[in-house]
């Protein structure tokens, strides 16, 4: 079936915007309310709480402001590709260690409340790409696999060479 091209005219496109801003609005408007809950909370009556609760509430205020943060880079991220400014700059890229470091920091990032493992299948050979855009694509996708699946399940990161090409798989195991 032939690529059929479809125009978009300016209603759809400002609904779409408007449709973004609300969702993008509601993104920020949780962590935000977590953040100052929790600061009220560790105010109010932290002098009163053990040590762990004090801290459960402080990993909170963290790990929510990384969301955030985040979120923010998301957003950067799609307004450098609606300008078309984002630039690519490939460089070779050793991918066993890249996967290796990203799962480690995804998983530091989620408390290891989450097993992540990486299986490399085939020969590993230097790959040309821009390491800061394929960092943000495979953050994203780890983060949010984490983040959707139930607390002390496994995610698998494969990556498989075939042909001169990298496949990646992330698996969520329930």
């Amino acid at each position: 079936m032939p690529y059929k091209r479809r125009t978009i005219n300016k209603i759809e496109l400002n609904e779409g915007k408007s449709s973004f801003i609300r969702r993008t609005s509601h993104e920020f408007r949780t962590p935000l309310s977590t953040i100052l809950s929790s600061a009220e909370l560790i105010e109010h009556y932290g002098q009163q709480w053990s040590e762990d609760k004090r801290l459960t509430h402080l990993h909170r205020i963290q790990d929510t402001v990384k969301h955030l943060d985040n979120l923010l880079e998301d957003l950067l991220i799609l307004e450098k590709a609606e300008a078309g400014s984002i630039h690519n700059s490939p460089q070779p890229i050793n991918l066993d260690k890249f996967f290796t470091q990203t799962v480690e920091e995804v998983q530091l990032g989620d408390h290891n409340n989450h097993r992540i493992d990486f299986t490399l299948y085939g020969q590993c050979s230097p790959a040309v790409m821009d390491e800061s855009l394929l960092r943000q694509v495979v953050t994203n996708l780890l983060v949010n696999a984490v983040k959707f699946s139930p607390q002390d399940t496994a995610v698998h990161l494969t990556l498989r060479y075939e042909d001169n090409r990298a496949i990646i798989t992330i698996e969520i195991m329930v």
